[in-house]
């Protein structure tokens, strides 16, 4: 690629019958602009809503390939029902929960995940959120809720000094649990690592996050651009910013460029996944 993802949206998915489909877009390549409007590191999430819209209307987004090369493609919007998480259980009696975003519905499939492992013999929990461009609040904390023990899991301070607390109740997950991250872990999915992280002293493995953490508003201006603007800083339950800082994980690994597209395209199988076995034996020591 010729610039790094972070100056755009990378396709870690596509769903059949939708219009990303239609328009032949692939796994791995990057979403550079929108209607025109550059994504910047700090304008995705407005990339990502700018991308959602009205259903039958129509967006221009410019396409990078895995060479370098770049084309327009034309999309009309309409609504499509994707399968935001799975899970599975590895042999080793490990659950494994891969969440591909944060969007409406997500909690509840987590959660059915979640006791269903349970319910086999997990003997751990790994939340995959690697590719993860984040999503709602709402789906997050709910998610936060059901695994974690009582106490504050996440605040979010306005930026007219009003502070919102959500909290958990007692019922947890009493697992051990871990978290894979990668550069491209965005805003709800950073601080699902980072709440578990602190809350239930969950290992987080991968790479350097990105370090997203304002929540943002998007208004259309009359010429068809428009602006986003910052209205909230995100916090950990425990006051923790991640703004340009992000997660450290320990253990630091990354996979090869071959496995990335493997880990991409849906192809990567567990025992082969660095990140994932690097994060199961840090969870036995």
């Amino acid at each position: 690629m010729s610039q790094e993802p972070s100056d755009g949206l990378e396709i870690v998915g596509v769903t059949a019958g939708s219009p990303a489909q239609e328009a032949g877009l692939q796994v791995g390549e990057i979403i550079r602009a929108v209607d025109g409007q550059a994504i910047q590191p700090e304008t995705r999430e407005e990339a990502v809503e700018a991308i959602k819209g009205e259903e039958g209307t129509w967006l221009t987004l410019e396409v990078e390939a895995a060479d370098g090369t770049r084309r327009t493609v034309e999309l009309q919007r309409k609504q499509v029902h994707g399968i935001t998480a799975a899970w599975k259980l590895l042999e080793d009696q490990v659950g494994l929960v891969t969440i591909q975003n944060f969007y409406a519905g997500t909690a509840d499939l987590v959660k059915q995940g979640v006791a269903e492992l349970q319910a086999q013999g997990a003997r751990a929990l790994v939340f995959d959120v690697r590719n993860n461009p984040g999503g709602y609040v709402t789906e997050l904390t709910e998610i936060l809720d059901d695994l974690l023990p009582e106490g504050k899991i996440f605040i979010n301070r306005s930026s007219d000094g009003k502070e919102t607390v959500y909290t958990s109740d007692a019922d947890c997950v009493d697992l051990p649990m871990a978290v894979l991250v990668n550069r491209n872990s965005y805003s709800a999915a950073e601080f699902l690592a980072a709440q578990l992280q602190e809350s239930a002293g969950a290992v987080v493995a991968g790479e350097q996050t990105s370090g997203k953490g304002f929540s943002q508003v998007l208004f259309d201006l009359p010429d068809g651009s428009a602006i986003g603007l910052s209205t909230a800083r995100y916090y950990t339950g425990g006051g923790v910013s991640l703004i340009g800082t992000g997660l450290t994980p320990d253990p630091l690994c990354s996979l090869s460029e071959e496995d990335e597209q493997k880990l991409l395209a849906g192809q990567l199988e567990p025992q082969e996944d660095e990140q994932l076995q690097a994060a199961i034996q840090a969870m036995e020591k």
